[in-house]
């Protein structure tokens, strides 16, 4: 199949066949040479989040069979003779990549965004997913390219420039990701994630203190109305010393706020707040957020795949194990 992609751009031939060789490494753990010293590591001590912090809840099962329903209707399309031509199955196929990667269902979702495609070689958005997939596995070259054939072939899209910002920032290279992400932040003033990590780009190239502030200008300058309607302002207002992390949790952890919301929320707050600990060198608790973020199993989001790059980078300067993602391609419930 990946033989048989007529691709426009030069070179991202390549990019789809590192995306489909990466497919089988992503499970994979690798062992550092320093395994038997594994007891000295600081992360196998006892968890260190506070007991008050630690919120666990269930996934929605109402929003997994919903998923499930819609893999059933999209697959009978493909199927039927309703979806003929190749930009309008290229849709759906990325349409059910989307789906199985919110599912958990990794080697079904790659699958699916090949064929996408396969139908369409120039389908943007293929490229940009396909990008966040090399990134997690750290073939950062090849994500660099899939995020640039995204950008080409659909400018209008800016999403491919978040992610390879993102990309750049796990690369270590940080001054490359701020240009990425101040255009991406520029383009909607009022959206607490592109705040959130256009600081954390700028928290590597200038002071904490100049981040700062500049995190703080952005704030000010988004409007009272989407402040009120985004929760993640309350992300910002954490790391602007506004709010205290116990009033953070408790925003994120509210018996008020419907399941699948609070099941975000508790993703992407503990990705945050392991973050600010990693920073105040706090590198247990820091670990311990970001198995918390993990746990939610919110798959299809950024803080849930990047979590895993956090705390194999923190394994990383303990010479300890380290981590890769366990491999979450399961059967999909027939419940």
């Amino acid at each position: 199949m990946v033989k048989s992609l007529k691709i426009l751009k030069a070179g991202t031939e390549r990019v789809v066949l590192a995306f489909f060789l990466c497919a089988g490494l992503c499970s994979c753990s690798v062992l550092s040479s320093k395994e038997t010293q594994k007891e000295e590591s600081p992360f196998l001590g006892v968890f260190s989040v506070p007991k008050e912090d630690i919120v666990i809840v269930e996934p929605s099962k109402e929003n997994r069979d919903r998923d499930q329903l819609i893999v059933i209707q999209l697959s009978q399309m493909l199927e039927s003779s309703q979806v003929k031509s190749p930009s309008a199955r290229a849709e759906v196929f990325y349409d059910l990549g989307i789906i199985y990667d919110r599912l958990g269902l990794e080697a079904s979702a790659r699958s699916m965004f090949l064929n996408s495609l396969s139908e369409r070689p120039d389908f943007a958005p293929a490229y940009n997913i396909i990008g966040v997939y090399l990134a997690q596995n750290e073939n950062f070259q090849d994500a660099y390219e899939a995020f640039d054939s995204a950008l080409e072939l659909d400018p209008d899209i800016l999403y491919p420039l978040m992610n390879r910002a993102i990309a750049l920032y796990y690369a270590g290279r940080y001054s490359l990701a701020v240009p990425d992400m101040e255009r991406f932040c520029d383009d909607d003033l009022n959206d607490p994630y592109r705040m959130l990590w256009l600081y954390l780009i700028e928290s590597k190239t200038l002071s904490h203190g100049e981040a700062l502030a500049h995190l703080k200008d952005r704030y000010q300058k988004a409007t009272v109305e989407a402040k009120n309607d985004n929760w993640a302002f309350n992300v910002v207002d954490y790391y602007l010393g506004k709010k205290s992390k116990k009033t953070l949790i408790e925003e994120m952890s509210s018996n008020e706020v419907p399941l699948a919301e609070k099941q975000s929320r508790l993703c992407e707050g503990y990705f945050y707040i392991g973050k600010e600990f990693e920073r105040l060198g706090q590198d247990k608790l820091a670990y311990d957020y970001f198995k918390l973020s993990i746990a939610t199993q919110m798959y299809g989001y950024l803080e849930y795949r990047y979590a895993f790059s956090e705390i194999k980078n923190l394994r990383k300067q303990y010479d300890f194990l380290e981590y890769s993602e366990p491999s979450q391609d399961n059967e999909i419930d027939s419940e």
